[in-house]
């Protein structure tokens, strides 16, 4: 024990700078010992690159460094001098409380943090400084980002929140205390089930759970609520956060008020509605009038044709020049060529079929007359025999339908055969055009017709789903063409109840 006692003695004189140990002879193997550590402490106290201190519990500073003069001259201190009041009053507490405390000191340009360590048995305090400005200038600057990131969130119209992995809130911006009217400190700690009704709260936390499960985001959330001001609609992004070793921390949420855009969007598909009605309309109209037309043509035109070619005939045979016979043949050829084509235009505007004997024998009609006699193309006509009862605005929109499809099959299909097919199904009937011909995508074509101003696949789609129906096209390049329409048919029970 007093061996110990002398080398506290003359480790304190070593810190002082008051005396060097003295060398020891070899012969004495334990105190030559000694005497190297005490040097060697001294060099390695004396040459530190960080401060290291003593000072006495009356505040004086019995020991200093090299790297602690710097320290001491920002501070207005030197050994033997008071230390700075910061100083005495840590080493006081230090000497007091026996547990180690620390401090922050700067000298031109460095800041240290000071770590007080108790002497055992003692009536001083050694100081050990670390040199931490880069880390004091990494947290300014951390410091600055977050304070402008701060300033960004709050000064976003964008709704953005902050919550742990169990849902409650730690941190939310200017716009979403505003948008609930309530301050920011309210939402801390709490879950969504403390601002909003149980089933929206429930939908929340059930997607909240969703991405602490798969660790994935879920984006373009959109969610119906009521508020002071009425319905609201918002729709929100939230993504999963973190931690630096990987851990779920919880998640970041980006939210917006689309109410007005939702309104928006009602009455853009109000009035595109209102307008695929009036052009369906359109259509009747158009229909009706072409029929009226046609009527007007075969009755009035076509029947004076033929009775002028009655008359022609009657003349002919009663004349008894045959050079004035031949004469009158020839006017008589060209009234009844001019029948046929009034016949031909009667039936492009109008086909009387339709009307008179159905929308499948028209179908059927038109399919030989004008793909097979007219063109040369080989078709085939299937009808499953059921009754079929349509409405006469939907049996118009369907032929004309099927007319274009066969047209476009004449113009650019190719085909070498093309048939169709109708059968009834439930409530419904099923149109079903197809060809054999060259083909198509209709990605590209629904892409491209805008551009190329070719609207008929496009305006059949609009008349069915109008109509309450559907239409679906099934081609590729090089494997022809099936195109198939449904609709509702009339409901005939309702008719014989009225």
């Amino acid at each position: 024990m007093p061996r110990t006692g002398k080398n506290n003695e003359r480790t304190e004189q070593v810190l002082q700078g008051r005396k060097k140990p003295a060398s020891i002879a070899p012969i004495h193997p334990q105190a030559y010992h000694s005497d190297k550590v005490y040097n060697d402490l001294a060099k390695f106290l004396s040459e530190n690159p960080y401060p290291v201190l003593r000072i006495h519990k009356n505040g004086t500073v019995l020991y200093a460094n090299k790297a602690s003069e710097k320290l001491l001259k920002a501070a207005d201190s030197d050994i033997g001098k008071p230390a700075p009041q910061e100083w005495r009053r840590l080493a006081k507490e230090v000497l007091v409380s026996g547990c180690v405390a620390g401090t922050e000191a700067k000298d031109d340009g460095h800041v240290f943090a000071l770590r007080a360590v108790p002497v055992v048995e003692s009536n001083y305090v050694n100081f050990y400084g670390i040199d931490i400005t880069e880390r004091k200038t990494l947290e300014k600057t951390l410091e600055k980002e977050q304070q402008e990131l701060r300033l960004i969130i709050d000064s976003s119209p964008i709704i953005v929140f902050y919550k742990d992995k169990e849902g409650r809130f730690a941190r939310v911006n200017k716009a979403f205390a505003e948008a609930l009217n309530i301050p920011e400190e309210k939402f801390l700690g709490r879950t969504v089930f403390d601002f909003y009704s149980a089933d929206i709260a429930q939908k929340m936390t059930d997607d909240d759970l969703q991405i602490f499960k798969t660790g994935r985001p879920k984006l373009n959330i959109v969610e119906q609520y009521e508020s002071a001001r009425g319905i609201r609609w918002v729709q929100t992004d939230k993504v999963p956060i973190f931690d630096k070793d990987g851990i779920l921390a919880g998640l970041v949420g980006f939210a917006q008020d689309i109410t007005e855009r939702k309104w928006a969007e009602q009455k853009i598909q109000e009035h595109q509605k209102r307008l695929k009605q009036l052009a369906s309309q359109l259509t009747l109209v158009e229909e009706k009038e072409r029929r009226r037309i046609a009527g007007e043509i075969h009755d009035g035109i076509s029947q004076t044709l033929a009775m002028v070619k009655i008359k022609l005939d009657t003349l002919r045979n009663s004349l008894p020049s045959e050079a004035s016979a031949a004469e009158i043949e020839k006017i008589s050829s060209s009234v009844e060529k001019v029948i046929q084509e009034t016949r031909t235009l009667t039936f492009e505007l109008s086909n009387p079929i339709l009307y008179e004997l159905g929308f499948e024998a028209a179908v059927a009609e038109w399919l030989n007359d004008n793909v097979q006699e007219k063109h040369g193309i080989a078709t085939e006509f299937h009808d499953d025999g059921l009754l079929k009862p349509l409405d006469d605005d939907l049996k118009v929109m369907l032929f004309r339908n099927v007319r274009e499809l066969l047209t476009n099959c004449i113009k650019h299909a190719k085909a070498g055969k093309v048939s169709v097919g109708l059968r009834g199904i439930d409530d419904s009937i099923e149109v079903i055009v197809e060809d054999n011909g060259v083909g198509f995508d209709p990605a590209e074509v629904r892409a491209t017709a805008g551009k190329k101003a070719k609207f008929g696949l496009f305006s059949i789609r609009e008349n069915m789903e109008n109509a309450g129906g559907r239409f679906e096209i099934q081609s590729k390049p090089g494997a022809g063409c099936k195109a198939v329409m449904t609709a509702p048919l009339r409901d005939e029970s309702i008719k014989k109840e009225v």
